[in-house]
């Protein structure tokens, strides 16, 4: 069995791809540093066509691991597309005199909408100050004090010639207080006394007045009456006449004034809602008090008034060149989609113009691009239906927004902006299919997916690319020369992120804390550049840094709290492999895997799956195992036993069909009663066939063995058994490598359960038979030979006991 050990075990070299530095690509000086962009072609390609499509519904989800250069490639890309094409408009708020709830979105060419707030900030300071003046102007005041004059005669003539016909009927014209004005009344002379007509009759009583001299003076009464309210009527046409035509001289004064300080503003600028509301805005000029030269009241705030007049500019452009790009770092509601702030009033309380819009995310990006971190937007209440409702109907209402109440907070509601911008999303890939899964709108609206790849291959211009990323972060960051050994170790570290030897990894960001650690290493050191011990220094103190969890677990096995057997030999227990993952770091470490078996009904059971301890996959893998014993001994009887495979120790839970292979393997030990080496461990997959397939994690799984035999001390028939799919997954570590080329470590690959177990017990695995037996002596006949005793004790009993005397 020594000659089928040594053919099945791996050679060094296939254990880690090694990087000549003497083979090193050469980086010359033309090489440009983008490296972000490297492997990532297909992403490339679907990200510029996101970009270039500016139909209803191709914005733009960016998926990928986190590291893979996703944001700096987004950066990167916008760059070439920020400048493009036409600057966006400025856009402007202002105040709707007919509806005001209601306020009006104007819209200028880039540059504009300031100059525009800067020429009606204008205008109301010159009205405000020439108006008055022309009111004050001398010319002005004579034709004013000519019309008061020509209707204050007509009136008072009038009331004189009516107090004089009164007079000769024997009754006084005078002016009665009737609340704040002054009305005219006529009161009947009675022996040069005044007396109202409707007090006669007490004169009459009191003997003073004959009563047929009273009716007389009722009846003149009753005749002046009527020419009185004649004349009140009159007098009252007359002020009408003169109020109309001091309006007619306001406006042949003032209005003129208005009418052409607006006509250069409707010349300099078209659009018919401007002109809309430039007319709104001279109505409205013409109705002012301070317009029409009446007094303001002092009690009303000095600016008010003017307040309406106020132009909100928004979104200004001005130094603005082509298409915007916006990076979106805090996705709330406010920020995203703009908001209308509360006003604080003299009095308490809160108020809303449109003074106090404010613009957001979505409108600064417009006519450009907008970058958004999915996960920030999804914590954030409401925004992400918002946000498709917005992109679906290419229509943004800007409203006030509470969000602690999740309450629209104001009245007013400002014409909606027609959007024209394209959104990229950036999450990862199990983000996007969660909401995918859940929400059927995200395909509709972010049609467009680009999917950032975790690695490349390994091919002499990737790695070109990957040693100019080196010098140029080298030559950024201001780091140590990096010379070419220590750049072979940084490119080895970036096969073993890729998890593949054929591969490199496109974490970028991981390359770069590398470089930086070594950097620091060396500069610690004294050395002018960074060594390949540098680097080595900065990945071991990374795993120190991060693997406590990994120390404490290798000190419970060195002291013997958990039960881990590297010699010997034993039936039904074998170490298994499982990886023990942490948010920053991995590590794996055995575990004792036992199995043992009785008669039964033909179950197998997974104590952890009875103990609620084990994932679907893993329940999944256990149950090949009953697959794979029907399928090869279960033909010609029935399979009769019962069966129970632990992993002992396990109090967190497992999960993964990794541990496949060990259960079926530690099973036929227990099966055949043949014992297994302890010093191998077994990972990998099985199918029901026996076959052995991948599986993950396999450089730490190694790696945690080793570390466990190497701490109790090599003693050369220490090693793992996994895939021989998984061999080009191996970039295992230097001081583990060098232990297998001393051969004091091995590493054996298996395609099928059978390679497996005569590594671990020696004996042959056997072969069917044309009778259908086994190879003699092989393990196969040895299970076969277990279940058939099985099989034949099952039914004695199920006949009945035995009668005595009888032998079986």
């Amino acid at each position: 069995m020594t000659q089928s050990r040594q053919t099945r075990s791996l050679s060094p070299d296939q254990l880690r791809w090694t990087c000549d530095p003497d083979g090193l690509p050469r980086v010359g000086p033309k090489n440009r540093p983008a490296l972000e962009i490297i492997g990532q072609d297909r992403a490339l390609d679907a990200l510029h066509m996101g970009l270039a499509i500016r139909q209803p519904g191709y914005h733009i989800f960016v998926t990928g691991t986190e590291g893979t250069g996703r944001t700096t490639t987004i950066r990167r890309v916008l760059e070439d597309y920020e400048g493009r094409g036409e600057t966006p408009e400025d856009l402007c708020y202002v105040f709707n005199f007919e509806s005001p709830d209601l306020p009006i979105l104007l819209r200028f060419p880039a540059g504009k909408g300031r100059e525009f707030q800067r020429r009606i900030d204008t205008l109301v300071a010159s009205l405000r100050r020439h108006i008055p003046k022309i009111y004050r102007d001398e010319t002005y005041q004579k034709q004013v004090s000519r019309l008061q004059r020509h209707y204050r005669n007509l009136q008072s003539g009038a009331v004189k010639a009516f107090a004089e016909k009164a007079q000769k009927s024997g009754f006084a014209l005078v002016q009665i207080q009737s609340g704040p004005y002054m009305r005219p009344e006529l009161r009947a002379v009675i022996d040069d006394e005044d007396w109202e007509v409707a007090d006669l009759g007490q004169l009459v009583d009191e003997g003073r007045l004959a009563p047929k001299v009273c009716d007389r003076i009722e009846k003149r009464y009753l005749i002046l009456r009527d020419d009185l309210q004649a004349l009140v009527r009159a007098n009252r046409q007359l002020e009408e006449e003169y109020e109309e035509k001091m309006l007619r001289l306001e406006e042949a004064t003032v209005h003129p004034l208005i009418h052409d300080t607006l006509d250069m503003l409707r010349e300099a600028y078209v659009g018919a809602r401007i002109r809309e509301w430039l007319d709104q805005l001279e109505n409205a000029f013409e109705n002012e008090v301070w317009v029409r030269g009446e007094e303001e009241d002092e009690e009303e705030e000095p600016e008010e008034p003017f307040c309406r007049y106020a132009v909100n500019v928004i979104i200004d452009n001005s130094r603005q060149q082509g298409a915007p790009v916006i990076i979106e770092s805090t996705p709330t509601f406010q920020n995203l989609f703009g908001t209308i702030e509360r006003q604080s009033l003299p009095g308490g309380g809160a108020g809303f113009d449109h003074r106090q819009i404010r613009a957001g995310s979505l409108m600064r990006a417009q006519g450009g691009t907008l970058v958004i971190m999915a996960q920030d937007l999804l914590e954030e209440g409401l925004v992400w239906p918002t946000l498709k409702r917005v992109l679906r109907n290419r229509k943004l209402q800007i409203q006030g927004y509470d969000p602690a109440n999740r309450m629209v907070i104001t009245p007013l509601k400002p014409d909606p902006v027609d959007l024209d911008v394209k959104v990229i999303l950036v999450g990862s890939t199990a983000l996007y299919n969660t909401l995918l899964q859940d929400d059927p709108d995200l395909q509709r609206v972010f049609h467009v997916k680009v999917d950032f790849e975790t690695d490349m291959p390994r091919t002499r211009d990737n790695m070109r690319r990957y040693l100019t990323f080196i010098r140029k972060v080298q030559r950024q960051d201001g780091l140590l020369p990096v010379g070419d050994a220590a750049a072979a170790a940084v490119l080895e570290y970036g096969v073993r992120l890729a998890r593949r030897k054929d591969r490199l990894s496109t974490r970028f960001s991981d390359i770069v804390a590398v470089l930086i650690e070594s950097d620091y290493f060396a500069k610690r050191a004294g050395a002018r550049s960074v060594g390949v011990v540098h680097v080595d220094q900065a990945l071991a103190e990374r795993d120190r840094r991060l693997g406590q969890a990994e120390q404490n677990t290798l000190k419970a096995v060195r002291e013997g709290t958990l039960l881990i057997r590297t010699r010997g030999e034993a039936v039904g227990q074998l170490n298994a492999l499982f990886v023990l993952e942490q948010w920053d770091y991995a590590y794996s470490l055995p575990v004792k895997l036992t199995a043992s078996t009785s008669l039964g009904e033909g179950d197998i059971l997974s104590l952890e799956r009875e103990a609620d301890l084990s994932g679907s996959f893993f329940d999944k893998g256990h149950f090949i195992l009953t697959g794979f014993l029907r399928a090869r001994f279960a033909q010609d009887k029935p399979l009769h036993l019962h069966a129970s495979v632990s992993c002992e120790q396990n109090y967190i839970g497992v999960d993964g069909d990794s541990a496949s292979l060990a259960e079926l393997c530690v099973l036929l030990s227990a099966l055949a009663d043949a014992p297994i080496r302890q010093s191998l461990a077994v990972t990998g997959s099985v199918n029901q066939f026996g076959e052995v397939q991948p599986v993950g994690g396999v450089n730490a799984k190694v790696e945690g063995f080793w570390k466990v035999c190497r701490d109790r001390g090599l003693t050369g028939a220490e090693g793992v058994i996994l895939p021989a799919s998984n061999v080009k997954n191996l970039q295992l570590d230097k001081d583990l490598v060098a232990d297998a080329r001393r051969g004091r470590f091995h590493v054996h690959a298996v395609r099928t359960v059978d390679q497996a177990m005569e590594l671990l017990t020696g004996l042959p695995a056997g072969r069917r038979r044309r009778n259908g037996s086994w190879t003699p002596g092989s393990l196969a006949a040895r299970v076969d030979e277990r279940l058939r005793a099985m099989a034949v004790t099952y039914k004695r009993f199920a006949d009945g006991p035995p009668r005595r005397g009888v032998r079986a």
